[in-house]
């Protein structure tokens, strides 16, 4: 493995006078100035962390015989994420963090191995049992039990393991996931670019993020009505190139993996919005967001590089996911009533207060704009459309809460493709 990083230009070009004095203190002040602009550079180079934007060059291979399905993009010459925020994949992350702007990794002599995210191939998962032991089933009563075939451990969820060696009275069987130990060689990985997340967007909703570079200050109430700005300047960086979008599309987990697809979308969380008396010291809960008595709704956190995709275009892929819904459950049942749409759909009553009894509030949907401009673009989108059968509530962003770990790209997590540009049906409802 060899890492290097860019060398310092060096500033040797000193206007020497002919005079004595200065030629002979023409070195040393030519070192003094070396000296001085690698410690600038050396200050300015960005270690990259969690939460950060990185844009990096990178090549994986799979080794050893690993033959993937395509889940994520493993090669490309600019591909920009939110490090620690899911996707691609996990080891990918771990090593790119506390690496800094401009340092490469070359596979050129040393192989570096990334766990292809199935975790190791785990020894105590590998057991031999008596060939009566009656936990282990064959999948069906006239399956001969045989290296190779596969048996399932009754109670415990019905885990499928694999037999690995038979003898008159034993049964050797192992539970690891048929691609445990599976691994990917880094052969390139150059870190081209390192950028602050607009976290304030991604928190705080309405307020942040505006296209002109300054925060909008009014407040969710003030929003509606007024869309001034202030001169301080906004919190996230490049100019505004990474901006932040938020829908509530159903259930999470297929919206987003849906934008997760999308070529410029550089991260996404799944998590929760909209909620009322929200306080900001405790941990939202799904069990909590079930119940409805908060309001809040399951909604996706979308950051975009706005040079490369619209608002616009985020517009018609969530409108994309809820036309999807209804043609997959409508056409699937024999006949549906207005109950039935408010269910699918979720409710759009403004009267927080008299619906608290309503638990399908937290399906209901909305584009929750963040800037002014976000504002009018999705007032305009959703006015071409039969709002009445959607239920699209238009709203400032709020506060956005985190969903937990295990509902973060659940759908890839179950072997759904998030790689760029994929078109293959997602399976979820939501």
């Amino acid at each position: 493995m060899c890492r290097s990083t860019p060398k310092c230009p060096c500033q040797n070009d000193v206007h020497v006078e002919s005079t004595n004095f200065l030629l002979t203190n023409s070195s040393a002040m030519n070192g003094s100035s070396q000296h001085q602009q690698q410690q600038h550079q050396q200050q300015r180079r960005r270690v990259a962390q969690i939460g950060d934007i990185v844009t990096i060059d990178f090549s994986l291979r799979p080794e050893n015989g690993y033959v993937p399905h395509p889940l994520f993009d493993t090669s490309g010459k600019e591909v920009t994420f939110v490090l620690g925020w899911g996707n691609y994949l996990p080891g990918l992350h771990a090593l790119i963090e506390g690496m800094t702007e401009g340092e490469s990794i070359d596979d050129d002599s040393n192989s570096i191995s990334i766990d292809a995210g199935w975790g190791k191939r785990r020894q105590d998962l590998i057991v031999t049992v008596p060939r009566s032991n009656s936990l282990l089933l064959p999948k069906s009563s006239s399956a001969e039990t045989v290296v190779g075939s596969q048996l399932t451990l009754k109670g415990s969820g019905n885990i499928q393991v694999l037999v690995t060696a038979v003898t008159d009275t034993t049964i050797t069987v192992d539970a690891n996931p048929p691609l445990a130990g599976s691994s990917y060689s880094c052969q390139s990985l150059t870190i081209k670019s390192i950028s602050s997340l607009p976290t304030k967007s991604v928190r705080h909703g309405y307020g942040y993020n505006d296209d002109d570079g300054q925060e909008i200050t009014t407040t969710k109430d003030e929003a509606s009505s007024s869309e001034s700005s202030s001169s301080e300047p906004s919190p996230s960086s490049n100019n505004n190139k990474y901006q932040v979008a938020t829908f509530g599309l159903g259930c999470f987990w297929g919206a987003q993996l849906a934008f997760s697809r999308v070529p410029g979308v550089v991260g996404t969380k799944a998590g929760y919005t909209q909620g009322k008396n929200s306080n900001k010291n405790k941990t939202v809960t799904y069990e909590q967001v079930s119940q409805g008595t908060s309001r809040h709704v399951e909604a996706v956190s979308v950051v975009y590089d706005a040079t490369l995709v619209s608002y616009e275009q985020l517009l018609a892929i969530a409108m994309e996911r809820l036309e999807q819904q209804e043609t997959r459950h409508i056409t699937s049942t024999s006949s549906w009533n207005e109950h039935d749409l408010a269910w699918l759909f979720g409710s759009d009553d403004d009267n927080d207060d008299d619906d608290d009894t309503n638990v399908n509030v937290q399906y209901r949907h909305g584009f929750y704009f963040h800037t002014a401009a976000q504002k009018q673009l999705a007032t305009d989108f959703v006015s071409r459309l039969n709002n009445a059968r959607y239920r699209i509530e238009l709203r400032p962003a709020t506060t956005f809460d985190e969903a937990e770990e295990y509902h973060q790209h659940y759908l890839l997590k179950g072997g759904q493709s998030a790689r760029k540009g994929a078109k293959e049906t997602i399976r979820c409802f939501g």
